[in-house]
């Protein structure tokens, strides 16, 4: 495995594509911790805790179930992939 391992670093273009990975992964988990200018995170929990019988509720904890608790969090990439799907569905409709 070793050996293996060793000559993934070696052949140039490999190295290249996992360096793209690494660097992709990492612009992505740092989309993660940055938070949106402008949302504050603690009025929108405090809002849906306090309408979780009524609409808006409903519909921050469908988001938040979609997203995987993601929304309440309130980060750059809290969506993911997720518009990107529902624009494909869209579009084959």
């Amino acid at each position: 495995m070793l050996n293996a391992l060793q000559n993934t670093v070696k052949i140039p273009e490999l190295r290249r594509r996992l360096l793209i990975t690494f660097g992709l992964l990492i612009l992505y988990r740092l989309g993660i911790v940055i938070t949106l200018p402008g949302v504050d995170a603690e009025l929108l929990a405090e809002m849906a805790k306090q309408n979780s019988g009524g609409g808006f509720g409903q519909v921050m904890q469908f988001a938040s179930m979609v997203t995987g608790g993601a929304l309440q969090s309130c980060t750059l990439f809290a969506l993911g992939i997720m518009p990107y799907i529902s624009a494909s569905i869209i579009f084959s409709l």
